[in-house]
């Protein structure tokens, strides 16, 4: 079983924190000149 369910919600994006490319809930992204970013969360998607 896919582990993130529904592949198309999921999108690779840049951490706005530490800049690596994560894969994360469409949801949480915002789309920048430089491609997709997270959005302005509390702290670093990757952990």
């Amino acid at each position: 079983m896919d582990y993130f369910g529904e592949d198309e919600t999921y999108v690779l994006a840049e951490c706005k924190f530490c800049e690596k490319v994560v894969k994360v809930p469409k949801d949480i992204c915002v789309q920048t000149t430089e491609g997709l970013k997270t959005k302005n969360t509390r702290k670093c998607v990757c952990g």
